[in-house]
């Protein structure tokens, strides 16, 4: 391990999650909130379902490849015997963050994104604001496409450099917005951006697909989340500011993590975009051994119902840049 990339690796995903107040860690003493409704959703993209044309002709699979990973510069260097493949340090989530034993899902892949973007035209990439703040965080940036399970080395094509970025960051009494557009060095060309929702809103109940980078992990797909008709407990005691800012976000019971911010939020039948992934509930409690003393971060679950749902979208049909 290149101890000087870990560092900057932590570093980037923990101010991504601080700025976020979003999906986090807590200390064992803080009170519970969770971050996977019932089971865990999460699939490696390559072992997704492939669509089934009675049911549905979606093939999430290939919208996989249009959502990209926000990575450190520093993160990546030159392979030593292929100019066309660019590695990485291979550090496993759980040199991170050791799992309680039963929470060991994933944990021997390897970490490398901060954030998720959306592809929404040949040289731009949608995500969260907390995930790039200004064109100097832009330019130490970079966007990789095709991170998945079995990837130990990038091909040289599939990065892009961030050239330039507009970040929208506001949250009013009226009004929340939380997105940044990055501008790529080059057209991607062997891509097509995603489909997004251009009029009105998603109903309620609509079943979701989200695509993305939990906890820096390779792509997973998760679906069986729903867009949640519920109150938060904030909006209920302050009914006429969220009555208004409700037109920006939804809630939804979807299964991500700090890391999938950015991540294109997909309605299952139509396979449009509905929005992008802003903010959600914790993801991890320190839990101690009573015996041995050692520490080790346990996944918070919950229920499935969508009345539970913590995690805000931002609807992509407010963006006007889009």
């Amino acid at each position: 391990m290149n101890l000087t990339t870990s560092i900057h690796f932590f570093v980037f995903l923990t101010t991504t999650l601080l700025i976020a107040s979003a999906n986090a860690i807590i200390p064992a003493s803080a009170p519970d909130v969770f971050s996977i409704y019932g089971r865990d959703d999460r699939i490696d993209v390559r072992l997704y379902p492939d669509p089934v044309p009675e049911i549905s002709i979606i093939d999430y699979k290939l919208k996989a490849k249009s959502v990209a990973g926000l990575v450190n510069f520093y993160d990546l260097y030159p392979n030593e015997d292929n100019p066309n493949l660019i590695d990485f340090d291979l550090v496993s989530a759980y040199d991170y963050l050791p799992a309680c034993a039963e929470d060991t899902r994933f944990m021997d892949q390897y970490l490398l994104p901060g954030c998720s973007g959306t592809l929404v035209a040949p040289n731009k990439i949608l995500t969260a604001a907390h995930c790039i703040v200004n064109k100097e965080q832009c330019l130490q940036r970079r966007w990789v496409f095709d991170y998945i399970d079995t990837t130990t080395s990038i091909k040289r094509e599939n990065i892009y450099r961030c050239t330039d970025v507009v970040s929208v960051n506001v949250d009013t009494n009226t009004v929340i917005f939380d997105y940044a557009i990055a501008t790529l060095d080059r057209p991607v060309t062997d891509r097509k951006p995603l489909e997004l929702r251009t009029q009105g809103s998603v109903a309620d109940g609509t079943e979701l697909v989200v695509i993305g980078h939990p906890y820096g992990l390779p792509l997973k797909i998760a679906d069986n989340g729903f867009v949640s008709p519920f109150y938060q407990h904030d909006e209920v005691t302050n009914p006429t500011s969220y009555m208004q800012k409700r037109k920006y976000y939804f809630y939804a019971n979807l299964d991500t993590f700090v890391g999938n911010s950015g991540s294109p939020v997909f309605n299952k039948q139509t396979g449009l975009v509905e929005g992008i992934l802003i903010r959600g509930g914790v993801d991890f409690k320190g839990i101690q051994d009573p015996n041995t003393g050692d520490w080790c971060q346990k996944i918070l679950h919950q229920g499935d119902s969508i009345e539970l749902a913590k995690e805000m979208v931002l609807r992509i049909t407010t963006i006007p840049e889009l």
